[in-house]
């Protein structure tokens, strides 16, 4: 006969409470364990499924893989083989799992600000574009097939399409669109960048595409990538969460960033002999003035210009974050 000690009577003691305890408890509600009629041949009770998906928490887009368990996603990583996150995954894409079970998520359609089938909701759809009513449709971007789908859509029903994103860049849409007239956003690659010059770009914290940036800038600090270790120039009031990594650090005064900007585009231009457009969107830049409104010499200014006409450069705009 084999003798209990006391440390393993009291394991068996306060396991034999608490499940009677649970047992005994009528608020505890009865679930039944069911087999399944049909197996799915995707799912092996107890062996998890990993699907690849995409990040909808910017407007990155980074391929994901979801690993799921019963038809129950439980974990997001980086897909190794999508070009934009290279199998990495910042936190806010691992964080996105928490929105799938959300307390607050829509179930099903609203009608009016309730609950609705999706017969209800499809035939008031139909009433309103029957009866000539105006009808729009917001949602976040969308790309690929989903994106063509609701272009169709908005197009064929005389709709108007909002897209949004809780941290959009309109405003570098709206430049892009006007510098050089494509409705985008540009991608920075900093793999090869000798100096990188950042107006207040959280780019390693929030702004653009994160991890993309994250691992370029990673690289371009690696002597071993290209021979040399990338300069990182900050121009920002304050140290923000990326610019307190930064090699200098400019402190224009607030609201004196654009011209700070302009002056050095003035300087490069000069520099590296432009012509056209380029030169004429520059040509009533006063240096001077923008230096003594900003409070950053000129001597500085073309210090930071010769960096970036030196070797290849990367310009960061900033904005929203």
């Amino acid at each position: 006969m084999s003798k209990m000690n006391r440390r393993d009577f009291l394991k068996v003691a306060g396991v034999t409470a608490t499940a009677s305890t649970v047992g005994c408890d009528p608020q505890v509600p009865v679930e039944n364990v069911l087999p399944y009629v049909v197996q799915p041949d995707q799912i092996i009770p107890g062996v998890p499924t990993w699907f690849a998906s995409a990040c909808n928490e910017c407007d990155s887009g980074c391929g994901v893989l979801a690993k799921n368990r019963e038809g129950r996603i439980i974990k997001l990583e980086g897909n190794p083989d999508h070009p934009t996150a290279r199998g990495k995954l910042c936190g806010r894409g691992q964080a996105a799992i928490q929105a799938t079970y959300s307390a607050d998520r829509f179930t099903g359609p609203m009608v009016g600000g309730k609950p609705s089938s999706w017969d209800d909701a499809l035939a008031a759809v139909k009433t309103a574009l029957a009866g000539g009513k105006k009808i729009g449709w917001l949602g976040r971007p969308r790309t690929g097939a989903s994106g063509a789908l609701v272009h169709q859509f908005v197009h064929a029903a005389g709709a108007s399409a909002v897209f949004w994103s809780p941290a959009g860049r309109d405003d570098l849409r709206a430049a892009t669109k006007a510098v050089f007239g494509r409705n985008a956003v540009p991608a920075y690659t900093l793999d090869d960048a000798h100096t990188i010059v950042s107006f207040g770009a959280e780019f390693l914290s929030g702004w653009g595409d994160l991890m993309g940036q994250s691992q370029g800038y990673g690289t371009s600090r690696d002597p071993e990538h290209g021979g040399f270790v990338s300069r990182f120039v900050a121009i920002e009031p304050r140290l923000g969460t990326t610019s307190v990594s930064c090699d200098n650090h400019l402190s224009p005064v607030p609201g004196t960033e654009v011209g700070v900007a302009m002056a050095l585009a003035k300087l490069v231009a000069d520099a590296k002999h432009y012509d056209g457009a380029a030169k004429a969107t520059v040509a009533g830049v006063d240096v001077d003035a923008a230096a003594a409104a900003s409070g950053i010499g000129r001597a500085k200014l073309e210090e930071v210009a010769g960096w970036l006409v030196a070797n290849p450069s990367v310009v960061l705009p900033g904005g929203a974050h």
